[in-house]
């Protein structure tokens, strides 16, 4: 009987919404809609109910391939605003009374740190000031993810170590792939190959 239902009444779109965000267990999204996990359970086994469901979770993915982090543009503004947020800490830290007079420090590339010396009765707290080098790295990963977002850099399989990958652009692999078959007297026709390596040179050892 319950496969002839043609319309959901609002708990069960309600349900459906909530089963396509995948936020909470079937106990709590039942009692959101005021049912037992029984009767959520039966709902599911009525086809215009999943219907809803898959339709709303297509929505959502679609939603996501357009606005989210799976779209390059918004990871790529995401990361920029990330980047300038560090770059925010650097310039007001090159500007903080703390680090006038420190070696280096108008950078806002040190961070100040306390550390002890000696043991016991002996034991003195001394300051210094050393390079920031986890917000160093932080922005060099963020430059580096705009840059393979963007193509600059790609993630290339290199022939010679059976599956390890580097980070070549599109002329280094194609270089490498031609040194590969230069080494190894492949009889891949040289029309094949990609028209940089052909004006390279370095396919000239491959038989036409």
């Amino acid at each position: 009987m319950s496969q002839n239902v043609t319309k959901l009444t609002p708990a069960q779109t309600k349900a459906a919404k909530l089963l396509a965000e995948d936020k909470y267990g079937d106990e709590d999204i039942a009692q959101m809609c005021g049912v037992n996990r029984r009767t959520l359970a039966r709902w599911k086994e009525i086809s215009v109910f999943a219907e809803q469901v898959d339709n709303v979770r297509e929505a959502l993915r679609q939603e996501i391939l357009k606005t989210g982090i799976a779209d390059v543009v918004v990871r790529v503004q995401r990361r920029q605003r990330d980047w300038e947020l560090l770059e925010q800490v650097r310039q007001e830290r090159s500007g903080s009374e703390e680090f006038r007079g420190v070696a280096g420090g108008t950078t806002g590339l040190l961070v100040r740190r306390l550390k002890q010396i000696g043991s016991g009765q002996n034991a003195e707290t001394v300051e210094e000031f050393v390079i920031d080098h986890a917000l160093l790295d932080q922005r060099l990963r963020l430059e580096e993810a705009v840059q393979k977002d963007l193509g600059q850099i790609v993630d290339k399989l290199d022939l010679t170590t059976g599956g390890k990958t580097f980070g070549f652009s599109v002329d280094e692999t194609e270089r490498h792939i031609a040194e590969i078959l230069k080494r190894r007297g492949s009889e891949l026709s040289l029309s094949t190959l990609p028209g940089r390596v052909r004006e390279s040179g370095l396919g000239d050892n491959v038989v036409e």
